[in-house]
């Protein structure tokens, strides 16, 4: 017998305990079973045939079971998942931290929170892209939450127009 409870979820993988096994005795094998009719026979039932027509109504037709989708209806999934931005509504944007002198730009808090997500999914960011972007500012918005070192990195010739950083 093979048995298991695999789940490659995070939850699964962090907060829970997965157990897999294989039976091989005959012992193992009747224990086993026996677990197994004993939950068989106090689970509780989610569909039966005189609801399953419901249960098709109201679940199956809302996931993913059985259904193809197109080739182009998956390419705008995957461009979703991985070019979507997770926002929080309390970061401190330009316009925040000086009193209106700094426009609130979209793509500059787009990046702001991109930062911000690096940072806490991976313990660190690295920021460049064109001029005004932002970048000096990041430490004063957004970035104030966390304590860390920042280091700028760029040509001298910027650093001398800018007047050093």
């Amino acid at each position: 017998m093979i048995t298991g409870s695999s789940n490659l979820s995070v939850t699964g993988l962090k907060n829970r305990l997965e157990l897999n096994v294989i039976l091989r005795d005959k012992p193992s094998y009747v224990e086993g079973k026996s677990v197994f009719d004993e939950l068989w026979d106090t689970a509780v039932t989610i569909v039966d045939e005189e609801h399953i027509a419901d249960f098709k109504e109201k679940v199956i037709k809302h996931i993913w079971f059985e259904k193809l989708y197109s080739p182009y209806a998956m390419f705008i999934r995957v461009l979703h998942e991985y070019f979507n931005i997770a926002t929080d509504e309390n970061i401190l944007t330009p316009s925040n931290i000086t009193d209106g002198t700094y426009s609130d730009l979209k793509y500059q808090t787009d990046a702001v929170q991109l930062a911000l997500n690096s940072i806490k999914n991976h313990e660190g960011v690295i920021i460049s892209d064109v001029v005004g972007l932002g970048k000096k500012h990041y430490r004063l918005y957004g970035c104030t939450e966390f304590t860390f070192t920042y280091h700028y990195y760029m040509p001298s010739s910027l650093e001398t127009a800018m007047g050093g950083v």
